[in-house]
């Protein structure tokens, strides 16, 4: 069967990392550790049973409401919205406003699956999605999770909100069981930086564009957009792994579509 603790280490160093145990079934067992890895190289890394000779420092912290590691501080409001996101490195907060999922008419007649409409982006939400069950899924050394599951429009929508231990990013997982006909959704992250134009990816390079006009709203994007406060102080970036199309209706605005 599955051990019931493990440990490992980095072979090079013969030092343990941070581990922990996600799942065990059977004789399997799913694991998370913390990989130190060079560039364009390699390391060597060994999971040993038993219980770790040090248990090591971790900087997570978890509650129902919130997540903390060295960089961040994550607060998760009432609506299961994440409402702030503290950066002790840069000592600013980022957000000006609550992070939500809007639920916006699409009517689209000629083309449902391929044309967004001025209106649809430039008229208010039809619905937020609110309503949070909130528990706390993971409390590692490594990695902890809130998951949030709300419903709205017929649909459900749960999302893992993460922090790791030495982590630079707050990673957002969201699974959809989606049964909301004719409607566009959209995460819209309000930004405490602001400026009239953001950067976007384009993979090969970058382009700064503008807030959303009639003639140019929803616009594509790879990986990556980023808001850089005017002042250049400080400023936000939202990653993404399978999503493309962005609009900005303020200096401080930018939204990513889902569905």
């Amino acid at each position: 069967p599955a051990p019931a603790a493990i440990h490992v280490v980095d072979r090079a160093t013969q030092r343990e990392v941070l581990a922990q145990v996600l799942w065990r079934q059977g004789n399997k067992a799913r694991i998370l550790f913390l990989a130190d890895v060079p560039s364009i190289g390699f390391k060597v890394f060994e999971v040993l049973t038993g219980a770790p000779r040090s248990r090591g420092s971790s900087s997570l912290s978890v509650t129902a409401s919130s997540l903390e590691n060295a960089r961040y501080k994550v607060t998760i409001d009432e609506n299961g919205d994440i409402e702030s996101i503290l950066d002790k490195k840069a000592r600013h907060e980022l957000l000006k406003a609550p992070i939500r999922l809007e639920l916006r008419n699409d009517p689209s007649p000629d083309k449902p699956a391929w044309r967004i409409l001025w209106d649809t982006i430039n008229s208010s939400a039809r619905e937020y999605v609110t309503a949070p069950q909130v528990r706390v899924v993971e409390r590692g050394p490594v990695r902890i999770t809130l998951e949030i599951t709300r419903k709205a429009a017929g649909s459900i929508f749960v999302q893992r909100v993460m922090l790791v231990d030495g982590g630079d990013r707050v990673d957002v997982e969201n699974t959809v069981d989606w049964k909301s006909p004719n409607s566009l959704l959209k995460a819209s992250f309000p930004f405490a930086a602001s400026n009239p134009k953001a950067t976007y990816d384009l993979g090969l390079g970058t382009i700064q564009r503008g807030n959303n006009t009639p003639d140019h709203y929803e616009v594509p994007a790879q990986k990556w957009a980023d808001v850089t406060d005017n002042n250049g102080a400080f400023g936000a970036a939202i990653l993404n792994d399978s999503k493309y199309g962005w609009d900005k209706p303020a200096d401080n605005v930018l939204r990513l579509t889902l569905i």
